[in-house]
């Protein structure tokens, strides 16, 4: 009931995770249970067998989030008294701090992406700082070449396996950015090389979002397999280990650091 009245109000992929994490785990352990006889011991038990399982601390502590709100939405409801999922002892796990490229990697991940179908991506995704779901939804028309400067407006969205383009993830993620002449240069790069693709496809070629980054055919690009595929690929030929397209990101903003930029200005 809870999910069915939560899904207007969340993103797909939010959504998705919910629903993930109550097929995989919470229903199997407690679908057989009538809400009352749910108390705090079996969801004790749920993380023990959870733990057995090795999942991630991070999982086993979204799983005890869900309990904890759904349950609570049941004490409000009038469906439960009180809720068992808080005397549990609540499960948390530390983030790992965020992975950069130092500038001796920089250079080799750089060397290693020259000839690379994406490598003009990964230099814009480097001198803007995008969300990888940001540059790979980027149209033209989010590009002022007069005034040097993009425009964050949409984002390529993966949520089971389907690919669409929607809104950016909050609303502070609609922004205008800066572009350096790497950043300028590496897009009059795509261009021409996008056109060139394009006479190559022929009647094929299918560009519906009119965007910078796309397949062969013009069609959307899965981060998954840009990922774990284009962007492994130039790691491995780099000697890089522990990165991945979200370190991009975390690069350009280490770069802002070093020179000394405002903290504030980087987070905005």
């Amino acid at each position: 009931d809870w999910l069915r009245a939560k899904k207007p109000s969340v993103r797909a992929a939010t959504y998705a995770s919910y629903e993930g994490l109550y097929n995989n785990h919470v229903k199997p352990a407690f679908g057989h249970l009538r809400l009352k006889d749910l108390d705090y011991r079996r969801i004790i038990a749920l993380f023990e067998s959870l733990d057995e399982k090795d999942l991630s601390a991070r999982t086993v502590a979204y799983v005890g989030y869900l309990l904890r709100t759904v349950l609570e939405d049941a004490v409000r409801k009038g469906l439960i008294p009180a809720n068992p999922a808080k005397l549990a002892v609540r499960r948390t796990y530390k983030t790992d701090e965020a992975r950069y490229l130092n500038q001796e990697e920089l250079k080799r991940l750089l060397n290693a992406a020259k000839g690379e179908r994406l490598e003009d991506a990964f230099i814009l995704a480097l001198h803007t700082g995008l969300r990888p779901g940001e540059w790979l939804g980027l149209p033209w028309d989010a590009i002022d070449w007069k005034s040097s400067k993009l425009t964050v407006k949409q984002a390529l969205k993966e949520v089971n396996g389907e690919v669409s383009i929607g809104e950016v993830k909050t609303k502070a993620g609609m922004r205008t950015i800066s572009l350096s002449k790497e950043a300028l240069a590496a897009l009059r790069r795509r261009r021409k090389r996008q056109i060139e693709e394009k006479l190559a496809c022929g009647p094929s070629w299918h560009n519906e979002h009119n965007l910078v980054f796309t397949n062969l055919q013009g069609g959307l690009l899965r981060r998954t397999n840009v990922s774990e595929r284009d962007f492994k690929r130039v790691c491995d030929r780099a000697g890089i280990e522990g990165a991945s397209l979200h370190t991009l990101r975390h690069t350009h903003a280490s770069i802002l650091i070093y020179q000394g930029a405002d903290i504030k200005v980087i987070s905005r």
